[in-house]
């Protein structure tokens, strides 16, 4: 999410939507879904969030054009 990777191993079951949601998103930029695309999350969420970071992605802007563009053809093919 924004540029960062985040560890959510330990969170599947904490979830309050539960592993089912999350698991679609893994190794994936879930940007879009955790800002208002699926869920706008709150403060708290995003607090509890900061604390899962591990990683920041290098040239994360080029990659999520890239992979957006990808997403849009893969719907327009539905």
């Amino acid at each position: 999410m924004d540029s960062i990777v985040h560890d959510i191993s330990n969170f599947f079951e904490a979830h309050p939507g539960g592993a089912e949601v999350l698991k679609p998103k893994i190794g994936k930029d879930a940007t879009i879904a955790f800002n208002g695309g699926v869920q706008r999350h709150s403060k708290a969420a995003r607090n509890q969030a900061a604390f899962m970071r591990v990683a920041v992605v290098e040239n994360a802007v080029a990659f999520r054009k890239d992979i957006q563009a990808k997403e849009k053809l893969a719907a327009k093919a539905k």
